[in-house]
């Protein structure tokens, strides 16, 4: 072959050699750009925080359904006037494998943390917020991965609480053990039911641990039937518990017990949910002299 064969051929074999590379760096460059199918930076994004006594929930997940899911586990724990829902359907997000998880979660920042944040990317789900102390700190990060399951990892970005007095001391400690829970009587009076007073035995010790905090004992109904008949039971409520507190050996003086009625709603009154996180008794614990 000549001399100028040769290096026309050369040269038709560079141009070859070109043109497939950038072909395999645009292909390359493409599938980097396609979302994973599982987890990853690319997996649908949930956050949620719960403040001030709102709770917002903002991200993108892949159907209605899913939407669904996540706005009636929220409104469920927290009440449906209570939430700010800034979530957005995107169909080309990757379904919410984590979605199981996250439900099981959801309670968990209600149970005394403040300023609680939750964050879900990719197989990780973060947990920010501050708690009273590190033992509850461990034991709500424990119950956090037990509720998560196996393939989510949650990644504690939870803080301790830099020490109160000792009032606020015992209403974080009171929220935490009340969070979820209700001191129960039977229906349409002021008498404690068992399981009502097991709870009371509980915070009992709780109560003690501030001997000088005064403890304002608040009865609160749904809006159910006639107001001054639920203004009366609730007043009778908040004296009943009033009562049993003191006949515990936590002081007389210390508690005072008040009667709200229907007024003072926590969650929706037009759902049976809602009705029933109104009828509740509440403590707030109040400096002493």
């Amino acid at each position: 072959m000549s001399k100028k064969g040769i290096l026309t051929a050369g040269v038709l074999a560079f141009i070859l050699l070109c043109v497939l590379c950038i072909l395999f760096h645009a292909e390359s460059i493409h599938r980097g750009l396609q979302p994973p199918a599982g987890g990853g930076p690319g997996a649908p994004l949930l956050e949620g925080s719960w403040i001030g006594g709102k709770f917002t929930l903002k991200g993108t997940v892949a159907s209605e359904a899913e939407k669904d899911q996540i706005l009636s586990r929220v409104r469920e724990i927290y009440g449906s006037g209570e939430v700010m829902d800034i979530l957005k359907v995107n169909k080309e997000t990757a379904g919410a494998t984590w979605l199981p998880g996250v439900l099981g979660l959801l309670p968990l920042m209600a149970k005394g943390v403040e300023n609680a944040y939750l964050k879900v990317e990719g197989k990780e789900i973060i947990l920010k917020g501050e708690v009273a102390t590190e033992e509850r700190k461990a034991s709500l990060i424990k119950e956090a991965q037990a509720g998560a399951g196996p393939a989510l990892q949650i990644v504690d970005q939870l803080q301790v609480a830099a020490p109160k007095g000792g009032e606020a001391k015992v209403q974080a400690s009171i929220d935490e053990w009340i969070a979820g829970r209700t001191i129960e009587f039977d229906v349409g009076s002021a008498a404690i039911s068992p399981r009502g007073v097991a709870l009371l035995d509980k915070l009992v010790p709780i109560l003690q641990s501030a001997p000088r905090a005064r403890i304002e004992i608040g009865g609160h109904t749904d809006n159910t039937g006639d107001p001054s008949y639920n203004l009366d039971l609730s007043r009778r409520r908040a004296t009943a518990v009033r009562q049993y507190l003191m006949s515990r050996g936590v002081g007389e003086k210390r508690l005072t017990a008040v009667g709200y009625g229907q007024e003072k709603p926590a969650a929706d009154n037009g759902t049976p949910q809602g009705r029933l996180k109104n009828r509740r008794i509440e403590f707030k614990v109040h400096k002493g002299e």
